[in-house]
């Protein structure tokens, strides 16, 4: 048990974060429970095998290597606050917008642990057959707004990076995709905006995630609404669509995803692109992880 511990911090070390007891056991590769592990981690702390260090009352934990980290995470944590808050605005007004179901908060924010020159990575959920729509109104929105991370700029200080888009037809992550790292990134991954159970039903899509991380599934079910600033996490009823609005839906998705196919397929490379997702990743770090 001790050895797959260490393996979990040395995971988090990567990225600079000292993980909490939750985290800890949320990513924990074996089945077991808090009151297995927390003595566990204590007997380990007294041997020096790992450090432990309360900030913000709650234990943080790496291995002795990294005790640096500490000191990064209350930096980053007051850094990450500050990034949420100026993008409070961008996220209510997406959530006006019918066609957008879910926006999460993914990427070292939604672990608070961003530097201050990071852009800001945000996962976005469409209505059924509006993936299209969805995006064209999510880069509109970023770019009259200002924050729209520019192509080709690979970090952009505060600026959100749209990287992410599915289709509410398919949530279910494609299955050269499921790895341990895409799986910590969708358990990580913090809902700011969530229509009609779109949450619950991703989760349930990619129910795969629970046999890399058997301990995640009590977590998920019981966490806690997010909140940014004084934007509370956004749950609506389902529309009823008038008469026609549908077919002029359709005919408008339909334009906007040929005219964002054209402009996609010129500056093309590594990214994946489907009827029902847009994966827009330039640089794959779960790559640069495994070299």
């Amino acid at each position: 048990m001790e050895r797959e511990i260490v393996k979990v911090l040395e995971y988090f070390a990567r990225f600079s974060y000292p993980p909490s007891l939750e985290e800890l056991f949320m990513f924990f590769p074996l089945k077991t429970t808090l009151k297995i592990l927390g003595p566990r981690l204590k007997k380990m702390e007294k041997k020096g095998t790992i450090i432990v260090k309360k900030i913000e009352n709650n234990n943080k934990y790496t291995i002795p290597p990294y005790s640096i980290h500490f000191n990064k995470s209350i930096v980053r944590t007051a850094c990450s606050s500050n990034k949420l808050k100026k993008i409070s605005p961008y996220v209510k007004s997406l959530s006006m917008f019918p066609q957008i179901k879910l926006v999460g908060l993914s990427g070292s924010l939604a672990m608070n642990n961003a530097k201050g020159d990071d852009d800001l990575d945000l996962f976005i959920i469409t209505d059924k057959r509006r993936l299209w729509t969805g995006r064209f109104i999510a880069l509109g929105l970023a770019q009259v707004m200002g924050i729209r991370r520019p192509r080709g700029v690979r970090q952009a200080k505060d600026k959100v990076c749209l990287n992410l888009f599915f289709d509410e037809g398919e949530l279910r992550i494609p299955k050269a995709k499921q790895t341990n790292f895409v799986a910590h990134e969708l358990l990580q991954m913090k809902p700011l905006v969530a229509k009609d159970g779109i949450y619950k039903k991703l989760l349930k899509a990619n129910s795969w995630v629970f046999d890399i991380f058997p301990n995640s599934f009590d977590i998920v079910r019981y966490r806690k609404k997010f909140q940014i600033s004084n934007f509370k996490f956004q749950i609506k009823k389902k529309r009823i669509s008038l008469p026609g609005v549908r077919q002029v839906g359709d005919l408008v998705e339909k334009i906007l995803g040929m005219v964002q196919k054209i402009y996609i397929r010129r500056h093309q490379t590594t990214e994946l692109i489907t009827q029902k997702q847009l994966w827009f990743f330039p640089e794959d770090f779960e790559k640069r992880l495994k070299g």
